[in-house]
């Protein structure tokens, strides 16, 4: 039977250990809409150059040898569009919501950023919002599914 001491000293560092986890979680979130806003600060004018890239790019996709390497740029850019979207997303649940909203956002399947800032946006009839949410999911998406098919086509001899 081990003493009682050790057996307190264990369940005193568990409580410890559980307070910091929830301090260091409370204050990155306190500090998400600060993050969001910066990250968003830098990563749109990287989008932006990104797209006017990738619209030069994509007629080299015609070129067979060049494909494989258009696809993965593409692929690239969606994960910078991707971040240019959650960020915004993050930005206008905050700003609609509060906590609250950037909260639930979070914790709906880690990806509800987007659904609740567009609900958000809708519901308050801020429809260039809703319309840039729409386009920035239609670019996030359209990237990955044409960089993705363009690699996929260099690997299976299509095209």
């Amino acid at each position: 039977m081990k003493p009682i001491r050790t057996e307190s000293k264990k369940a005193l560092l568990g409580v410890l250990g559980i307070g910091l986890i929830l301090i260091i979680g409370g204050a990155i979130f306190y500090g998400l809409p600060a993050l969001s806003a910066t990250v968003f600060r830098l990563a749109n004018p990287i989008a932006e150059i990104t797209f006017v890239v990738d619209l030069l790019i994509l007629p080299l996709a015609l070129l067979k040898k060049l494909r494989l390497w258009v696809g993965f740029a593409l692929w690239a850019s969606s994960v910078i569009f991707g971040i240019v979207l959650w960020t915004f997303s993050a930005i206008l649940c905050f700003v609609f919501y509060g906590y609250s909203g950037l909260f639930f956002g979070l914790i709906w399947l880690g990806i509800g950023v987007f659904p609740v800032a567009f609900l958000a946006a809708a519901l308050h009839s801020e429809w260039v919002l809703v319309a840039a949410l729409v386009v920035e999911a239609i670019l996030t998406v359209g990237a990955k599914t044409l960089g993705s098919a363009m690699i996929e086509s260099t690997r299976t001899g299509f095209g």
